[in-house]
């Protein structure tokens, strides 16, 4: 049983849809941005970003991957959306695990954070609106050249995670 790792920009649906493949599969999930913001000692993603920067940020991301994989084989993991950015990501998956592209364009993904997240701070010191476009156009292709599988998350949740049920063989 190998771990099937969800990947994607935020607002694509990663933690909306790691419970529902978690109980489809009878496995439990994590989601990476709690279990990070969790080991640097935050009450949030934003004051863990913040509080200890971008680059702590990050190796706390890849320790608390590293430990979760290690530590509960077959796990459902909902990435944070940088995490496969992360020079090394690729090194600390396990043999066999499934890492899963959820695929929203741009103008999708705007139109979900539109409501604002004060837990997620920009990236690129814009608003998280504005900057969409500059991070997808970084992001989309290392997504793509890590993934087994991109599933279109561009629809609602209950199809999202209908595609990718099918596309985990359940």
């Amino acid at each position: 049983m190998s771990a099937v790792l969800l990947a994607g920009l935020r607002g694509s649906g990663k933690s909306t849809v790691a419970p529902g493949l978690a109980r489809a599969l009878g496995r439990e999930w994590v989601d990476l941005d709690d279990l990070t913001r969790g080991a640097l000692g935050c009450s949030t993603v934003r004051e863990a970003w913040e509080s200890s920067g971008e680059p702590a940020f990050r190796r706390a991301e890849l320790v608390a991957l590293r430990r979760v994989l290690r530590d509960r084989p077959g796990v459902v993991v909902a990435l944070g959306g940088g995490t496969p950015m992360i020079e090394g990501f690729a090194h600390v998956l396990p043999e066999g695990a499934r890492l899963v592209y959820l695929h929203a364009p741009p103008g999708v993904l705007r139109s979900r954070l539109a409501e604002g997240d004060p837990d997620r701070p920009p990236l690129l010191g814009r608003s998280v609106l504005d900057e969409i476009g500059a991070v997808y156009d970084a992001r989309d292709p290392v997504y793509r050249g890590l993934a087994h599988t991109v599933v279109d998350a561009s629809g609602g949740p209950g199809d999202t995670l209908r595609a990718v049920i099918e596309a985990c063989g359940v």
